[in-house]
């Protein structure tokens, strides 16, 4: 595998985000040993998340090299889409002071997650948090097990494809901001028609906390989760409050599991609606400022959630929040 194509000044660019699309495990091994020997040999720090196997496979083919590469289960890195996110901005932190950093980053998630739509969001906002950074990510994606639907987003939220005879462009990439304005007209899954909105101002948060509380408790949520969906509930509504004009709108309701629709487990959905827009670019998902305490409370929701879905039309938003029974 060769580096990108040089810049103007012959120098590579600091940040490198590329999709390896391979149908093999000898497809895997042949594109990847190389970009990590030659990592290791430019001394970069090299580190491979990825499947237990595909460690093995990996291992077995760098023999002594494989001492000097971090290998990391993706199961432990991959959580979902922020948490990867926050996941790729503390490590890239972590290393910043010892040079560059060669990242393989394959994800692993099962087809009917609620998450696997919220992949290629993450992919293409990556271009855009850790444009500065000093490292090249790879991520592979197994063309045999990914729904075709996600390969294709992966050529559009890459700007390059790693391929055998050297990476190129790809032709179907998309800028960050224009993959999520596309993926935002999409229609949100309609509620319940029993799910109604219950207004709430100022004085009702309380009300607010205790009412998802109670519902999550009654879908089965573990403790734990039921904290976490209280408060990423009240973060929001209390956002609403604050730039809504004083006021919001509340409506949960439970999703059954569907295996028809890949859905195995049941949900529980929360839903904020308020006045204004939102007009932040990529609302939650870019790590916040290591020195500024203001502009959390989005990140923070969607890594308390399993999946955060907002949308903004005629003057309104709607912040759905789901958590996985």
């Amino acid at each position: 595998m060769t580096a990108l194509v040089p810049g103007p000044d012959g120098a590579r660019p600091a940040f490198q985000h590329q999709a390896l699309l391979y149908g093999s495990d000898d497809e895997f091994t042949s594109l990847l040993v190389p970009f990590v020997q030659e990592g290791l040999r430019s001394g970069d720090h090299v580190v491979a998340v990825t499947t237990p196997a595909h460690i093995g496979l990996l291992r077995a083919e760098l023999r002594g090299d494989a001492e000097e590469v971090r290998f990391i289960d993706a199961c432990t890195w991959f959580q979902g889409p922020v948490g990867a996110l926050a996941e790729y901005d503390r490590y890239l932190a972590e290393h910043a002071a010892n040079g560059r950093v060669r990242l393989i980053g394959e994800a692993v998630w099962p087809e009917s997650s609620p998450l696997s739509g919220e992949w290629p969001r993450y992919e293409a906002v990556m271009n855009v948090a850790f444009a500065a950074a000093a490292a090249w990510i790879v991520c592979p994606y197994d063309t045999r097990m990914a729904p075709p639907d996600l390969v294709s987003d992966a050529r559009r939220t890459h700007p390059e494809l790693a391929l055998g005879a050297g990476p190129e462009r790809s032709s179907d990439y998309l800028a960050p901001l224009d993959f999520h304005r596309r993926a935002d007209v999409l229609e949100l899954r309609p509620a319940p028609a029993a799910a109604g909105w219950t207004d709430f101002g100022r004085d009702g948060l309380r009300a607010v906390r205790g009412r998802v509380a109670a519902e999550a408790e009654a879908a089965g949520l573990r403790a734990e989760r039921v904290a976490h969906l209280v408060c990423a509930v009240n973060e929001v509504a209390t956002n609403a409050v604050q730039h809504g004009g004083g006021a919001g709108a509340l409506r949960t309701w439970v999703e059954e599991a569907d295996p028809e629709r890949g859905a195995r487990r049941g949900s529980l959905v929360c839903e904020v609606a308020s006045h204004g827009e939102f007009t932040a670019q990529f609302p939650g998902y870019l790590p916040p400022s290591r020195d500024t305490t203001s502009g959390r409370g989005l990140w923070l929701v969607r890594q308390l959630c399993d999946r955060v879905d907002i949308r903004s039309y005629a003057g309104r938003s709607v912040v759905r929040m789901t958590m996985l029974s």
